[in-house]
């Protein structure tokens, strides 16, 4: 073996061994040439930018479409004007009796409809009694969907638009909880707290129903 060979082998030995040991970064090694051993510096910020560059264009891409969806379900809760006024003015009454809760405008921020108009824009054809629907950027928005037809005491239906309600605040303070965890359990008992405190200022017939805790805390909506 000559000793070009030779000297080659060890310093590719000895960076092998630096980087094993961690005292020499990634992106750092030599390069053995005729005369020199030079140290050269791999930059990888190039890929990291362009990764962050496609990260950032497809969370855009998500919001675009997740504002879309939440703007077409909206305007399907148009199509009941009854059962998402009674709706939106429970929701609204609630958020009056529960100072905290930082998005009172209940127009804009629940509706009524069945469950195939839900699932003709979402493709979700899971049966359920409510569902809360997310948008976080440019910034944050929900939309709750109420299914009228699947409630059929006045005390369900009080107890699901409470459960989406904390849905809604969840949404706003974290996207990484657990979506019946801790987080959302703290914030449906205070919720709960708030309304059994003032539940006579709410409209009839929910101002003298029993609310289901079970049903806020734990229900699958």
């Amino acid at each position: 073996m000559s000793g070009a060979v030779l000297f080659t082998a060890t310093v590719e030995c000895l960076t092998m061994a630096m980087r094993w040991c961690y005292v020499l970064p990634a992106n750092v090694g030599f390069t053995v040439s005729a005369k020199w051993v030079i140290l050269t510096i791999h930059s990888g910020g190039t890929n990291r930018a362009k990764m962050s560059s496609k990260g950032s264009k497809r969370r855009k891409l998500k919001g675009k479409k997740n504002e879309g969806k939440v703007q077409q379900l909206r305007r399907v809760a148009a199509n009941y004007p009854v059962e998402s006024k009674r709706v939106q003015e429970l929701y609204t009454a609630i958020a009056g009796i529960y100072e905290d809760f930082p998005f009172p405008d209940g127009k804009t921020h629940i509706g009524c409809m069945s469950a195939e108009d839900h699932a003709s824009v979402t493709k979700d054809t899971t049966r359920k009694l409510g569902c809360t629907h997310y948008l976080h950027t440019p910034k944050y928005d929900f939309f709750i969907v109420i299914f009228h037809e699947e409630l059929e005491t006045d005390a369900s239906f009080l107890s699901v638009v409470i459960h989406e309600m904390a849905h809604g605040e969840q949404g706003a303070i974290s996207t990484s909880q657990q979506p019946h965890g801790k987080l959302f359990k703290k914030i449906g008992k205070r919720l709960i707290q708030c309304v059994k405190s003032k539940q006579a200022e709410l409209p009839k017939p929910y101002s003298n129903v029993e609310i289901n805790e079970v049903t806020v805390l734990t229900a699958k909506c």
